[in-house]
């Protein structure tokens, strides 16, 4: 294939597993795919994981294993291999700095493609995007990607990214995925649900320490001292996983009014029958695709104000804000949203309507086609052959 071939994007990540930028990643090839304009291949420093069996059988090359360790110096070859095989006219970091950064930004430099990073972390003082190895990298990267506007100026002002090569793209979701409400009464069903009356709140959320699923059962906890008519869940699996049980057993609501029910590949069938989401992360939260898929779903979300979520919440018209991290001020915020019920119906309406406006993945595939048509053509020969 020559250089005037190539329509290749390789898009390098650790893995495909479960999460918000996985998912966002998995519909974003998936749109690239049918519209042909440009040809998605998926690089994984490590194995596989669960989420490339779709994408594979959709036709769309998924490589493996290329990182042996953060010193395997042979994954630039390895990554150069892939950039000349796959006819790829730019490559993609997937997340913020580390491997993905470091070693795609170099194998493309080597094999004179250009490099766009696509951050999905809000940089805050401790809790940084981009390493300072892969801070030396910058004036090689031609675009970084940013979530929302307060993420490309947290972006600017902590992580020192020059303001000019930083591009805001909004994640997308499926919506025709998620906007079902005839679907409410099985979802309801499925929770467990027999009373409607019952407000349900939930967290959707991998089970990580920074998402801080202590004080949104703190908060459930003191809710119910107030009242009985909820349920709370908590969806999702990760490394916190004792941690979050522990909560739960001590906080004596399990089973009546807290279901605990792990990783859902349904998350869409449940969506309908919830009432509430919370988020709570206390830092990396940019702008949450759980938050943006019970939106479309018209399920109003109740946020700690973090990272870009003012792009999708206008406080008290598209969700509700809380501004302090507390199990006492998500509590108060719930207990005013939950006695509010035509709020929330006329809230979850805006939702709905806003992502269908805004955060599609539509509009999203829309916005890097235009990065990429942006991008300058591959060099042509590789300065770097092994």
């Amino acid at each position: 294939m020559t250089t005037a071939q190539a329509n290749g994007i390789l898009f390098v990540i650790n893995r495909l597993e479960t999460g918000g930028a996985e998912h966002v990643l998995l519909d974003l090839v998936r749109e690239l795919q049918r519209r042909g304009r440009y040809r998605p291949v998926i690089a994984c420093l490590k194995d596989r994981g669960p989420l490339a069996a779709p994408l594979e059988e959709a036709g769309i090359a998924v490589h493996e294993k290329l990182l042996a360790d953060r010193y395997d110096y042979h994954a630039a070859p390895r990554l150069m291999r892939i950039i000349r095989g796959e006819g790829i006219r730019a490559l993609t970091a997937v997340g913020s700095g580390g491997d993905r950064m470091f070693w795609g930004t170099i194998a493309a430099r080597a094999a004179g493609v250009p490099v766009a990073v696509w951050a999905h972390i809000y940089s805050q003082p401790g809790h940084l995007n981009f390493e300072s190895v892969n801070r030396l990298l910058y004036p090689l990267v031609r675009r970084f990607v940013a979530l929302g506007r307060r993420h490309k100026r947290s972006m600017a002002s902590l992580d020192k990214v020059p303001l000019g090569k930083i591009a805001v793209i909004n994640n997308g979701v499926d919506v025709e995925r998620f906007d079902h409400p005839e679907w409410r009464d099985r979802a309801r069903s499925i929770l467990g649900l027999a009373d409607e009356n019952v407000t349900a709140i939930a967290m959707i959320a991998n089970l990580r320490a920074d998402k801080r699923h202590d004080i949104f059962i703190a908060a459930a906890r003191q809710i119910v001292r107030h009242r009985r008519d909820v349920h709370f869940f908590v969806i999702g699996d990760g490394p916190n996983r004792a941690a979050v049980h522990q909560w739960a057993r001590q906080s004596g609501l399990l089973g009546q009014y807290l279901s605990v029910l792990g990783q859902r590949e349904d998350v869409s069938q449940l969506l309908p029958g919830l009432d509430l989401v919370c988020l709570t992360s206390e830092y990396h939260e940019c702008l949450s695709l759980s938050v943006l898929q019970a939106m479309a779903a018209g399920v109003p979300a109740v946020s700690y104000f973090i990272g870009s979520m003012d792009e999708a919440i206008v406080n008290n018209q598209t969700g509700f804000f809380f501004y302090q991290l507390s199990a006492a001020a998500l509590r108060q915020r719930l207990l005013e949203v939950i006695g509010d019920g035509d709020l929330r119906r006329e809230v979850a309406g805006h939702a709905r309507d806003l992502v269908r406006r805004r955060f599609t993945v539509e509009k999203m595939t829309d916005d890097f086609t235009a990065l990429f048509d942006s991008l300058p053509a591959p060099r042509g020969a590789s300065i770097w052959r092994r």
